[in-house]
């Protein structure tokens, strides 16, 4: 590889359209205000990035059969490229408050409901459910779970997208769900990504929106994050 292509393989970023070659001159626009090129595909071929993410407003997620045809097309850019690399391709679908893909994909509660029913082993069914959708499609990542420990009411950043307000039980169910995502890893698994950490659970802002700070000190980070 290129420095640049190396570079390039550090990053996940998101382009506009519902497919590699968008013509729809408002997907247009936006590529080229934030990137200077006009598709997905010449996305990829001048930043060479390590993984694109789905997002609903940028009009990558519009129902199944969209969204395989998108996937396929980035993996066959990927695979196509000087030096081949697949994709990760992923994006937020956590259930519950945070859901990028609804119907006909499986729709579930959210962490804090799984949280409150103490089921270990429901909790690892409905990420290995999810896994197995979002593999379908195309997506190989799932940025979740929130394994954030909601020790702050007033928190608008988790809330109830945290399983809740003890590490022993944020531990065990984020572990669960973890191995329900990889099931099946090779074929109809997909990566995890633990987030966000440490700390927020014990803020009031969103970080989405604006600076979020924890008044956590060092030892109480060791003892609710840490675990």
């Amino acid at each position: 590889m290129t420095l640049a292509e190396e570079v390039g393989q550090l990053f996940v970023i998101n382009g506009y359209g519902q497919s590699v070659n968008d013509t729809n001159p408002a997907m247009v626009k936006l590529n080229r205000e934030y990137y200077g090129v006009s598709t997905i595909a010449q996305l990829i071929a001048k930043f060479h990035p390590g993984g694109i993410i789905y997002f609903s407003w940028t009009n990558n997620l519009q129902d199944p059969a969209q969204i395989v045809s998108l996937s396929n097309g980035i993996q066959r850019l990927a695979l196509g490229a000087r030096t081949p690399v697949p994709m990760l391709i992923s994006t937020d679908q956590e259930q519950g408050e945070v859901l990028r893909i609804g119907p006909p994909a499986t729709v579930f509660p959210g962490n804090m409901a799984l949280g409150a029913t103490g089921d270990l082993g429901l909790a690892r069914k409905v990420a290995q459910i999810t896994g197995v959708e979002l593999r379908a499609i195309g997506i190989n990542v799932d940025n979740a779970p929130v394994v954030d420990v909601n020790v702050n009411p007033l928190n608008q950043a988790d809330g109830v997208r945290a399983y809740g307000d003890r590490p022993t039980v944020v531990s065990q169910f984020a572990a669960a769900q973890v191995l329900g995502y990889q099931a099946g890893l090779s074929s109809s698994g997909v990566a995890a990504t633990a987030k966000h950490f440490p700390g927020l659970g014990n803020v009031a802002l969103n970080s989405d929106t604006g600076a979020a700070v924890s008044p956590q000190t060092l030892a109480e980070v060791k003892q609710t994050n840490l675990p």
